[in-house]
């Protein structure tokens, strides 16, 4: 099992900026934003479809059921609709092209703005640990919830998330990526760096919610800004990308459990969003908008 785990993690690994790249490759600029944030909120749409229905599939059957009704007839659709969906390069010449992959790393490393993008990406993950790892476990030791309310607004936490990513291309597209991501990063921080210290449930979910709200919109917006970044290596930029913010994912929950053992859930969330603000003070000062969206 825990082999299988390991090859399921470097599959995705690999998928996930090969999705990225070609959206870059095969569609318009004006299309682009809309597109990662469709990426990127299928993972919430994933969770939204496949955890009620794994539940229920193991509720009539066993772990085994999930296997043979879920997730293998999913991972042949997918296969299906790469095969015949995703459209071959013409140009024989520029498909087998190749470079040098350390001078690819190089040449983005080198790039004050592509490297403000890799780090930025990786500083919201660190920040969206406060939620994504802790938030569960502090809304039942502090209210003592019981676990089937907290499931129900895990899910409206990813419904809203999902809005986020998708609704994000319609405002990239009016008021331009950075300062979308700025604001959006900006807001995420309040929001998620104080839901913590929130007495009252209601108000405390409210920011919760609209801080992953706001985390999906800056996520969006920082990976459009990302695909633009040194053109002729965006696959190694995307690739990056996620290698660093699987990096940002680590420390932010490094981080947390020493909070959380040191100050208790509220230092959690305040040191962690933190980084959120590093992240909009980076693509402010050091990134470049790659062409304005018309």
């Amino acid at each position: 099992m825990l082999i299988v785990f390991a090859f399921s993690g470097i599959g995705n690994s690999m998928v996930s900026p090969m999705s990225t790249t070609l959206v870059g490759e095969y569609l318009p600029r004006d299309k682009q934003s809309q597109a990662i944030g469709w990426l990127i909120a299928g993972n919430s749409l994933s969770y939204l479809i496949g955890a009620p229905l794994m539940a229920y599939l193991t509720n009539i059957g066993d772990w085994r059921t999930v296997f043979l009704f879920y997730i293998i007839p999913v991972s042949l659709l997918s296969l299906i609709v790469t095969q015949y969906g995703i459209p071959m390069k013409e140009d024989s010449e520029k498909m087998n092209q190749t470079y040098n992959v350390f001078e690819s790393i190089k040449t983005v490393i080198t790039d004050k703005s592509a490297l403000a993008c890799l780090v930025s990406n990786a500083f919201l993950m660190t920040t969206y640990q406060a939620v994504l790892v802790y938030s569960v476990s502090f809304y039942r030791e502090t209210f003592d919830l019981s676990r089937s309310f907290v499931s129900n607004f895990v899910i409206i936490g990813a419904l809203l998330f999902t809005v986020g990513s998708i609704g994000s291309s319609k405002i990239i597209d009016k008021y331009g990526r950075k300062r979308v991501i700025v604001i959006s990063c900006l807001l995420g921080a309040v929001l998620i760096g104080f839901y913590t210290n929130m007495s009252n449930l209601w108000v405390s979910l409210s920011f919760r919610l609209f801080g992953g709200f706001f985390m999906a919109i800056a996520f969006s917006g920082v990976n459009a800004l990302m695909l633009g970044q040194v053109p002729q290596f965006r696959g190694t930029v995307m690739s990056l990308g996620s290698a660093i913010g699987s990096i940002g994912a680590a420390l932010g929950t490094l981080i947390g459990g020493y909070m959380l053992i040191s100050g208790g859930y509220s230092m959690v969330a305040i040191s962690l969003a933190t980084f959120s603000v590093f992240s909009a003070l980076l693509i402010y000062f050091l990134s470049k908008e790659t062409g304005k969206i018309i």
